[in-house]
C-alpha cells in the first residue's frame, strides 16, 4: 500500500489507534486525527521514531 495516504479520526486509541499502526507497518503515509492532542502526538512520535510516516491532526469530528 504504498504512494498511498490514509487519514484515520479517532487514532489516538482503541480501533483507530490499531488501524493507524496497521496502516503504518502496510507503507501508507498516516495521518492520526484526534481530539486527543497528548496521546494522538504520542502514537505518531513513537510510530516515526520506528521509521514510519505518521503525523497527528488535532480534530473533533463531531461538531462542524
Amino acid at each position: 500500500m504504498t504512494d498511498r495516504v490514509a487519514v484515520v479520526t479517532g487514532g489516538a486509541s482503541g480501533i483507530g489507534r490499531a488501524v493507524v499502526e496497521m496502516m503504518a507497518e502496510k507503507g501508507c503515509r498516516v495521518v492520526a486525527c484526534d481530539r486527543e492532542e497528548e496521546k494522538g502526538r504520542a502514537l505518531a512520535d513513537r510510530l516515526s521514531a520506528a521509521g514510519y510516516e505518521v503525523s497527528f491532526a488535532r480534530c473533533d469530528v463531531s461538531a462542524e
